[in-house]
């Protein structure tokens, strides 16, 4: 039975220690020396006072005594210097008699590497996700703007061209609108008031057809003006009535 019992021993990863109720080292069991605070020839005796610092060491005694306290195993973390390095504990603590405890102590620092690890990710997660939130809230911010804006100037091009449609509509002068190769694309009522033709007779011609023939050159010329962007003042031609 103690061979087996030390070949559990050996094959466990936890440092097993057993503490009276003051924090004094009775025994341990130890598979891995160089996990000890400290060398395993100052074990014994010694109490928890000495290798920790006073904060740590009423921390360990308030545990150890729950456990014997309350009859029930206690878990709990703690950290520790060790080899220079900042070492993360697990103790597992079951009442062993009255006065009495047996410590499981594991190595968990893997395990809070990785769990800091995680929440690193999670905060760094977080920060992106609330950066592009904030960044599609400028977005939509701006696209509502744009859209707002868009509508009035839509509005605002409706409004005037009501206007001009109604300005075109009731002008008692001949106006038109042409390309640039002659034809006409919208003439208003005077014309067919005027000259007796009717608009759908004469948004169907050429607006050469109703010049007179010695006002043709010019009309080309002031056609071909219009057509290089440049205006054209003062033309005075003759219109062919019906």
């Amino acid at each position: 039975q103690n061979d087996r019992l030390n070949a559990i021993i050996r094959a466990m990863p936890d440092l097993i220690f057993i503490f009276d109720k003051e924090g004094t080292y009775i025994e341990f069991y130890c598979s891995q020396p160089e996990k000890l605070l400290v060398p395993e020839h100052q074990i014994i005796g010694a109490n928890i006072g000495k290798i920790f610092d006073q904060e740590t060491t009423a921390f360990h005694l308030q545990k150890i005594n729950d456990c014997i306290t309350h009859n029930s195993l206690i878990t709990y973390e703690y950290s520790a210097i060790t080899a220079g390095a900042l070492t993360y504990f697990e103790s597992r603590l079951a009442p062993l008699g009255k006065d009495r405890v047996l410590a499981f102590i594991r190595d968990i620092s893997g395990q809070k590497q990785a769990e800091f690890e995680i929440r690193d990710l999670n905060a760094n997660l977080e920060y992106k996700i609330s950066e592009r939130t904030a960044q599609l809230a400028d977005t939509n911010r701006s696209l509502k703007k744009e859209i707002d804006d868009r509508i009035q100037a839509e509005e605002a091009l409706r409004i005037k061209t009501n206007e001009l449609e109604n300005f075109f509509s009731v002008a008692l002068d001949l106006l038109c609108i042409t390309d640039t190769s002659g034809n006409f694309i919208k003439v208003n009522k005077a014309w067919g008031n005027i000259l007796g033709f009717s608009t759908t007779e004469l948004e169907t011609r050429k607006f050469l057809e109703f010049v007179h023939p010695d006002d043709i050159q010019s009309s080309l010329d002031s056609l071909s003006q219009l057509s290089e962007q440049k205006p054209v003042y003062n033309l005075i031609i003759r219109i062919k009535s019906k």
